[in-house]
Order: C-alpha cells, then structure tokens, then sequence
C-alpha cells in the first residue's frame, strides 16, 4: 500500500522531529562530557583540597614501589612467591584507597569549588 500526500508529510515530519531531537540530545552529551572534563582539570586552591591531594599522590606511590619492588622480589627469589604476591596485594590496597580517596573526597570538593567559581564568574559577568 501506498501513502497519501497528507499520510508522506506527517512521517516526514516525524523523521525530522526525531532526527532534530537526537541532535538536541548529541549536543547536551557533548557539552556534558566538555563540562565533566572541566571539573576534572579544575584544581580548588584551598588547604583541604591540598592535603586530601597529597594524601592521594602518597598512597598512589606507596602503591607503585610496592609493584616495583614485588616484581623485583619475584625476580631475585623466584621459588619463594609468598612474599611478593603479599606485597602486591598491600600495594593494590594503598591505590584502592587512592581512587577512593578520589572518587569520594577530591571530585566532590572539585565539583563544588567549580560550580562555585562558575557563579562567581556570572555574576561578574552580569555586573560588566
């Protein structure tokens, strides 16, 4: 069956709302994910923020020696696995509790320290 005059314009309309929203859509994910990248980047000039980051940058390294030196343990003593295979799981739980100390502390302060500077730039901006 074949579509009438009336019938071609209604689904193309329909096409075109779609494709338009899904365009609509498209660009709030990118400004999205440009925004997220922002906060991400954003580093909060306050002592708490300071220290929470040096806690992390601390526990990042104990985690990394500890890979350093259970890889060359298991180098030097390949028969005894024991003492390798102990450090490196004490290592994965100091970057464990670096990513958490990201993830739950630092991206919080990130964000409202942003969100902060944001309104604090529009409403200079409103001034001018």
């Amino acid at each position: 069956s074949s579509l009438v005059g009336s019938e071609m314009c209604i689904r193309d309309r329909h096409k075109t709302e779609r494709k338009q929203e899904a365009q609509v859509s498209k660009e709030e994910r990118k400004t999205g994910r440009a925004r997220l990248r922002a906060i991400q980047r954003y580093v909060p000039d306050t002592p708490q923020f300071k220290a929470l980051n040096r806690k992390r940058i601390i526990y990042s390294a104990i985690g990394l020696g500890g890979m350093v030196i259970a890889i060359i343990l298991s180098l030097i003593m390949p028969t005894v696995q024991i003492v390798p295979i102990g450090i490196m799981i004490v290592s994965w739980v100091f970057f464990f509790i670096s990513v958490r100390i990201d993830s739950k502390q630092l991206r919080p302060l990130r964000q409202e320290a942003y969100e902060r500077a944001e309104r604090k730039a529009a409403k200079q901006s409103k001034k001018h």
